[in-house]
């Protein structure tokens, strides 16, 4: 599983070859759109009215209808990162550029460059507040890029270098890193948290590899690892509880099902927990 989106009551899991929808009332998983096996899907995204699905793959950009068929590819030659809406446009991220994509008046998607040439920094996420989109990358930790003054610069209060998922909620961007555990930096403010395991401390988060991270609709924020599953704490404390039952599984994405209960995305499949009572449901 690579992504989990909202699909009005429900919500669509995207994996690597194709699209399921997850039905909230009755608990339940229906394949809706088988893709290529030679072109694996990395990121996904639904349009704000609904009607299309923007599926990023290594070989551009699938753009499906509502009733989830192919309607055009975009970008063919290059390999899609990561996606995202600033609530005008849609955002598109390759490894050494960044796009805009918008529908026009004739009613077909267009695509232009904002951002290229950084192929020395190798992108790999992205999140957006405001005029400012936020980019990590694979070798040089994260970056900020204006979308009106287009003024890119290095966010030096980050010390992670390999970024691994970013995620923003308020003022807050949390940053996952392969080898540095989480940093949560306030934007507002100016100010640094970092999160890291320690051997000693059975409180500390489970690794400093770190896959994927949510913070949900309780402000608990939810750590996904490489390979020690799943970890979680109040954004108010930094004790870590785990779910041991995950060790050895990858955690790729998070999404509320109810006010009680995480949809989480693995390497081997889905999973959901119960907040109440901790536990985990295959």
């Amino acid at each position: 599983i690579i992504s989990i989106c909202e699909n009005g009551n429900n919500l669509l899991v995207v994996s690597h070859s194709g699209v399921s929808e997850y039905v909230r009332d009755t608990d339940s998983l229906h394949l809706k759109y088988s893709g290529k096996v030679d072109n694996p899907y990395r990121s996904a995204l639904l349009s704000q009215d609904g009607s299309t699905l923007f599926l990023g793959a290594t070989k551009g950009l699938n753009i499906l209808n509502k009733k989830f068929g192919i309607e055009s590819v975009l970008l063919p030659n290059e390999y899609i990162q990561s996606l995202a809406y600033n609530g005008h446009n849609y955002l598109i991220l390759t490894p050494n550029s960044l796009y805009s994509l918008w529908k026009g008046d004739d009613n077909i998607f267009h695509v232009k460059s904002i951002l290229s040439g950084k192929g020395d920094l190798d992108f790999s996420q992205m999140v957006y507040k405001n005029d400012f989109v936020y980019i990590g990358t694979k070798r040089n930790g994260v970056y900020s890029f204006n979308l009106k003054s287009k003024n890119f610069e290095p966010l030096t209060a980050i010390k992670s270098n390999i970024i691994t998922t970013l995620f923003i909620k308020g003022d807050h961007l949390y940053v996952g890193s392969d080898g540095k555990g989480v940093e949560c930096y306030d934007l507002e403010n100016k100010s640094l948290i970092t999160f890291l395991n320690n051997p000693q401390n059975k409180s500390s988060i489970s690794s400093n590899s770190v896959y994927s991270l949510f913070v949900d609709n309780h402000n608990i924020l939810w750590v996904g690892t490489y390979s020690l599953g799943i970890c979680y704490s109040s954004e108010s404390d930094s004790f870590f509880k785990k779910y041991d039952s995950l060790e050895g599984n990858s955690i790729r994405s998070f999404a509320m099902i109810d006010q009680s209960r995480i949809l989480v995305g693995t390497r081997n499949g889905l999973i959901y927990s119960e907040n109440s009572t901790n536990h985990i449901y295959r």
